[in-house]
């Protein structure tokens, strides 16, 4: 979701109870963030760094900057590209690893190196997945500087294992928060191409390499007609020799890269000391990949106070108005919904309201865009809001629809929508079903990917139009505790907010 990054996440700054960096400092990872991308994770970063600043420590941010076309102005564009940014970024065709500092807001502040993900660059992204020494430089010259209290990892993708090696090499505590599968799964989806759940890499990886092969001859026999436990050996003598000989598992990608950033994701996981997972299949992920279960806190994201207040009841009226909000990329589902909303009876009374940026999603996003406008004046585009006013967006709708076809990970707009009661219509993803720990959904589920399903509760809902009160929406937890609990500070949680 777009925002201004002169406004916080949250409706009104944090007050600050001591002055941001007297207690020391945090260093946070975050793969991108303000102002050029804002979606989940980069909220969840900046609302618990806010947080931080005001229980009077200073963050710094270690992030990427997307080089790519479709990304770079909306960072060149914003107040934070002072004249040092700029000259990095106004080549045609900027350099990578490239680094620079910003100030985001007082008391953090922002370290950024150019990155891409454009396979001209020929860099595959395995390998800088596992090492970048462009990068590690830049991360041994922050901790030259500076003495941290913590590290916490909000995301690792774009940065290299090695560098989080070297930060708890040189005596940091790491807290992780899983945000999604990618510390045990190369797509961060850990889902096949069919929509079955992975059920992890397998010995040596090979689950993994099944996956993502783009083999022929005798590499695909072999892979296919040998169990994965007598071919493991082998891997692991290939992973030993080194990034030699170049064997392709993905395009502009190489075997040997997606085995050592396996063996070194785990690495990383087993060196936390605090991990939080949010849902329950994000923590059995995490268990099946050998991390120990004492190490591995199940707990909801943390959100600020909903800046309305929600209604004793809702009930919809006519027409039902329908949301969804969020990113335009397949695992999202908005095919499904426009899908679901196509078979309708035309006698059924709806809108839909689409929110959401269309630049990003590349052919499914354009082909989606389409689709939408072709369903126009029931279904309206609606370009993308500044977070902070979310609850301000949610509140004019009859139903939040998030029909996702991936196991999801609780998304920020659905606990967002439960703050002010609003009901939601999810996928039975269980990273959806999560947000309601006694089983009971505010509102309602229905078969992931399947959109004759969506349409039939959709048909129930508008012609049933049930009422759904607030006192039995699920409590999400504050902000405040969900980062004394990542980052192993107690006290966080007496910081007021607002």
């Amino acid at each position: 979701m777009n925002g201004s990054p002169a406004l916080t996440t949250a409706d009104a700054p944090v007050a600050a109870a001591v002055e941001p960096g007297r207690r020391g400092r945090l260093l946070f990872v975050v793969h991108q963030f303000f102002p050029q991308f804002h979606s989940g994770t980069e909220t969840l970063c900046e609302r618990v760094a806010r947080i931080c600043t005001a229980a009077g420590w200073h963050v710094d941010i270690i992030t990427s900057v997307m080089v790519d076309a479709a990304a770079i102005a909306a960072f060149r564009d914003s107040p934070f590209c002072d004249d040092a940014a700029r000259e990095i970024l106004s080549d045609e065709r900027p350099e990578l690893s490239r680094q620079f500092s910003y100030d985001y807001a007082p008391g953090i502040r922002v370290h950024a190196f150019t990155h891409s993900h454009d396979p001209a660059y020929g860099r595959p992204r395995f390998g800088r997945e596992v090492s970048d020494p462009a990068i590690e430089r830049f991360v041994e010259a922050l901790l030259d500087a500076a003495d941290y209290h913590r590290a916490a990892v909000f995301h690792q993708l774009h940065f290299p294992l090695a560098a989080l090696e070297t930060i708890r090499e040189r005596g940091v505590p790491l807290s992780f928060v899983a945000t999604d599968f990618f510390a045990v799964c190369p797509l961060g989806s850990q889902q096949l191409e069919d929509g079955r759940h992975c059920a992890g890499q397998g010995p040596g990886s090979i689950a993994c390499i099944r996956h993502l092969s783009d083999r022929t001859g005798w590499l695909e026999w072999f892979i296919q007609n040998y169990p994965g436990i007598l071919i493991a050996p082998y891997l692991h003598l290939y992973r030993a020799l080194g990034p030699w000989p170049k064997l392709p598992v993905h395009p502009h990608q190489n075997l040997y890269y997606l085995l050592r950033r396996n063996r070194d994701s785990l690495r990383f996981l087993k060196s936390c000391d605090v991990i939080v997972a949010p849902t329950s299949s994000v923590a059995e992920s995490l268990r099946g990949a050998g991390v120990p279960d004492h190490r591995i806190t199940h707990l909801a994201y943390g959100m600020p106070p909903a800046s309305i207040p929600a209604p004793p009841v809702r009930r919809a009226g006519s027409p039902v108005r329908l949301c969804y909000a969020g990113q335009t990329t397949e695992r999202k589902g908005l095919h499904v919904l426009l899908e679901a909303l196509r078979r309708l009876p035309e006698d059924c009374d709806w809108t839909l309201d689409v929110w959401g940026n269309f630049d990003h999603g590349g052919a499914y996003a354009r082909a989606c865009r389409a689709e939408a406008e072709a369903m126009a004046p029931r279904v309206a585009l609606k370009g993308t809001f500044q977070s902070y006013r979310i609850h301000e967006v949610l509140d004019g709708y009859d139903y939040l629809v998030i029909p996702s076809t991936w196991a999801e990970n609780l998304p920020l707009v659905l606990l967002s929508a439960l703050q002010i009661a609003l009901p939601v219509i999810v996928s039975d993803a269980q990273g959806l079903l999560d947000a309601f720990p006694d089983g009971r959904v505010h509102g309602r589920s229905f078969r992931m990917g399947d959109a004759e399903d969506l349409a039939r509760v959709l048909r129930e809902e508008m012609r049933i139009r049930p009422e759904y009160r607030a006192e039995l929406a699920p409590v999400i937890p504050s902000v405040q505790d969900f980062a004394a609990a990542l980052l192993n500070i107690p006290d966080l949680s007496l910081v007021g907010e607002g």
